[in-house]
């Protein structure tokens, strides 16, 4: 190898590609459950770089999307951006911390305040679990998310339109940006 990064000789990060569906359960800093709301993930590593969308339908039957592009930085490091808000204004590094762990923090850009701090937690090939702590800007806990996840089979009924796509030529000026 000549010593370049590729996401592809990540440990952990390879196992995480597919899709991904599950439901965040939101707890306010008092650990109450303040919502519920599905998510489909599909995170792939195309042209040595990260890809990843992030599809959340609510109750209510809206939905929201987001993408998100990687780039290694260090050996088990990945550096994350968003042309999206609100995470167009963070600045997000994904670690990976064990066999089956990966860490992501993320910072307000302006501030430098810590954000969050979320962790994927391989169960097995099929099943992970995340948890995310969010903060406000003054360091104060905001609240906690739990997502028990299921990789998405391929006979899983088509998604609904969401507003907020990019179409395939975005992504690709993004990601190689």
């Amino acid at each position: 190898m000549d010593g370049t990064l590729r996401l592809a000789d990540f440990a952990v990060l390879p196992r995480l590609t597919g899709a991904w569906q599950g439901q965040f359960i939101c707890l306010d800093a008092d650990a109450r459950e303040i919502r519920r709301f599905h998510a489909l993930l599909t995170q792939e590593i195309v042209d040595g770089r990260w890809v990843q969308r992030n599809e959340n339908t609510y109750p209510d039957g809206s939905s929201e999307v987001w993408h998100f592009f990687g780039r290694p930085v260090a050996k088990g490091r990945m550096q994350l951006t968003s042309p999206d808000a609100p995470y167009s204004g963070f600045r997000m590094l994904v670690r990976e911390a064990a066999e089956n762990v990966v860490l992501l923090q993320v910072w307000d850009v302006k501030t430098n305040a810590v954000l969050a701090t979320e962790t994927f937690t391989l169960i097995d090939r099929d099943s992970r679990v995340r948890t995310i702590q969010q903060f406000a800007p003054d360091g104060a806990l905001r609240g906690v998310m739990v997502v028990k996840e299921r990789r998405a089979s391929a006979d899983q009924p088509p998604r609904k339109r969401s507003r907020n796509r990019l179409n395939d030529s975005t992504i690709r000026r993004v990601s190689s940006s």
